[in-house]
């Protein structure tokens, strides 16, 4: 580490890392945070066939630094903990990368690394602060997914004698809004937390599955509680959602926050739209539907009415032709007996 570029100490103290590989450029990244000072990136290659790695470069990025030029100041008993990958943006002249790296004793942060064409750290950006968890420290573990991050908290041991929840796991947004960065950086608070009541860490991570709801996919939180050998799945949502019966009626909902420290209970209006008010759009589809399908009425009883009457017409035609027939047959027939046996020799028989 002494040859990392930016780097003026002795001995580095190596708190946690996090590694990524590139598919285009074969090549490793590996992210090393230091304790007392900030991180360092390590772009290296291995090949199948060798048993030997090859360090491309060695960088270092200098976290005290970056957060006195935002006047945030790290206390002197906080120290830099676990490091992750967060994305990645790629315009025509820049890379842009998002490390989150959390602490213990301090707020947790995000930093934008800007790279150039040449692969060089052009700057380094305080992108976004997570707010820890009140006194609670962060511990040596960090995960994140598109749109979330989790990081573990502990209560802190001075704090024991008191009833406090003793491990969170928090979760907080990552995603970029317009008009939040009016410090020179946006700020998160933690959405919400799954309470675990022991200090021994618990193991985190995200998965996503398929959601039938949507035909997409969602995002849970998975934690290993390994005291009372469990494992937990906990649904996330940046929205409150429910099932509500067909009988649902226009209600106060009453909802009541809870944390270690206070609770924030308010009012939400739930209203429910009547049947005529409850979506336009679908009663203009039902209007239209009903135009529809009495003109296919219509239509139906006219066909029925035209093909009735012609059948009526052709039934009669034909009767008149039979009636005809048949008085033309009954009048050749007299004819034929009055020709061979004429009146006046039937009279002398």
């Amino acid at each position: 580490m002494r040859a990392a570029h930016g780097w003026n100490g002795d001995e580095a103290f190596i708190g946690n890392a996090y590694l990524t590989h590139s598919v285009l450029t074969d090549t490793f990244r590996l992210y090393i945070t230091e304790i007392n000072n900030g991180f360092f990136i390590v772009d290296f290659t291995r090949h199948s066939w060798e048993s030997e790695i090859h360090i491309l470069s060695i960088r270092y990025v200098d976290m005290n630094e970056l957060l006195k030029n935002n006047t945030m100041h790290m206390p002197s008993d906080a120290t830099f903990q676990a490091i992750t990958f967060a994305g990645l943006d790629v315009d025509e002249h820049f890379e842009k990368e998002r490390i989150i790296i959390t602490t213990k004793g301090y707020h947790n942060f995000e930093v934008l690394i800007v790279y150039d064409e040449s692969d060089h750290i052009f700057s380094t950006i305080l992108h976004r602060v997570y707010y820890r968890y009140g006194f609670y420290n962060a511990y040596n573990d960090v995960k994140s997914i598109s749109g979330y991050v989790a990081i573990g908290y502990t209560l802190p041991n001075i704090y024991s004698i008191y009833n406090y929840t003793r491990q969170y796991i928090a979760l907080y947004d990552t995603n970029d809004y317009e008009h939040e960065s009016d410090k020179g950086y946006s700020e998160r608070y933690i959405l919400g937390a799954f309470p675990v009541n022991y200090r021994d860490p618990c193991s985190f991570a995200f998965n996503k599955t398929y959601d039938h709801e949507t035909n997409g996919s969602r995002i849970g939180l998975i934690v290993s509680d390994p005291s009372r050998q469990l494992m937990y799945s906990a649904s996330i949502s940046k929205t409150i959602q429910f099932e509500v019966k067909k009988n649902f009626t226009t209600q106060v909902l009453n909802v009541t926050a809870y944390s270690d420290f206070k609770n924030y209970t308010f009012d939400v209006n739930i209203v429910r739209k009547d049947d005529d008010d409850d979506d336009d759009h679908h009663d203009d589809h039902s209007k239209t539907d009903e135009v529809l399908f009495v003109i296919v009425v219509i239509v139906a009883a006219i066909i029925i009415i035209v093909f009735g009457a012609y059948i009526f017409a052709v039934v009669r035609k034909r009767s008149r032709q039979v009636a005809e027939e048949r008085v033309s047959l009954l009048t050749d027939t007299q004819s034929f007996v009055d020709d061979r046996i004429p009146n006046n020799q039937n009279a002398n028989l």
